[in-house]
């Protein structure tokens, strides 16, 4: 089992039903294992009709391109040791810098 905190930012569009979240101050605990990511880094997920709205094109003109695609339950489980095989995660553990040992309770 996984325990996982996180702070939610979400944003509409007023037309065109484009949808941004934000997911800020994630923690994710099992097995006596706690992960933080840092203050200065968060996951967003954008959705559009065709996957290429505006918010996309602003974050792909900032050099910001998407990890293959996970959840933050699996990347939970992956940083706090609870997966014999976390390579289909690296991508995303490096990029929230979670790759450093565990801290353990």
């Amino acid at each position: 089992m996984i325990g996982m905190q996180y702070e939610r930012i979400t944003l509409v569009a007023k037309a065109g039903g484009e949808r941004m979240t934000i997911d800020t101050a994630l923690r994710f605990e099992a097995a006596n294992i706690t992960r933080i990511v840092r203050p200065d880094m968060f996951i967003v997920e954008t959705k559009s009709a065709r996957g290429n709205g505006i918010a996309d094109k602003i974050l792909r003109s900032m050099h910001m391109h998407p990890t293959k695609r996970c959840s933050k339950y699996c990347i939970g489980m992956a940083a706090t040791e609870q997966v014999t095989r976390r390579n289909h995660f690296l991508p995303a553990l490096r990029r929230l810098d979670l790759l450093s040992p565990a801290r353990r309770a």
